[in-house]
């Protein structure tokens, strides 16, 4: 045995702990695809695209943290096979944020169309701008307690407006995020 095939023997290994799932949970589906692309998307995230068998391309997040993944690992699995636990969740998009009329974001801006939906009330949750690699979470509440949460990296204009009671347009969105992520020998 050549020390090359002991060493990619025990990278098989390691790549097979290192990525090993948890149970898949009641919002989760697990399918075998190939990993046709990783692309880093700002530590850490990354864009996974899998062929799934009888499906087109799909591609998906994966929180490298939350999902205890390697990601010095992820670039040496395109091309191969694994059985990938997928969490599809709604999640508002936040499209825009006007505080009185305006967009706090640039105050030129149009008001978005009706295609976008949208609620008015107090901000909460931007109180400082974000200071890491993942956004964070704020909250319009209107009059009648209904609420809209968004995560978001918090900018200046956006803390400015906290406590204010401002409209949020925005989307809901599916996301599909990577829970676990198991290579296949094959």
């Amino acid at each position: 045995m050549t020390i090359r095939s002991i060493l990619a023997a025990l990278c098989i290994l390691l790549v097979g702990a290192v990525l090993a799932p948890g149970p898949a949970g009641a919002d989760e589906t697990t399918a075998r695809g190939r990993i046709v692309a990783v692309e880093d998307a700002g530590y850490p995230m990354f864009a996974v695209t899998v062929a799934f068998p009888a499906k087109d391309e799909e591609t998906l997040l994966l929180n490298a943290e939350e999902a205890a993944i390697d990601p010095g690992v992820l670039a040496g699995l395109e091309g191969r096979t694994a059985e990938i636990a997928v969490l599809r969740d709604e999640r508002n998009s936040l499209y825009d944020l006007h505080y009185q009329g305006k967009s706090v974001f640039d105050p030129d801006a149009e008001k978005p169309g009706p295609e976008r939906q949208s609620i008015t009330g107090t901000l909460k949750g931007a109180d400082e701008p974000t200071g890491g690699d993942l956004p964070d979470e704020i909250t319009v509440t209107d009059g009648k307690g209904n609420s809209e949460t968004f995560e978001y990296f918090i900018q200046p204009e956006m803390v400015a407006v906290n406590g204010r009671e401002v409209t949020a347009y925005f989307e809901t969105r599916t996301v599909a995020e990577i829970t676990s992520l198991t290579p296949v020998e094959e």
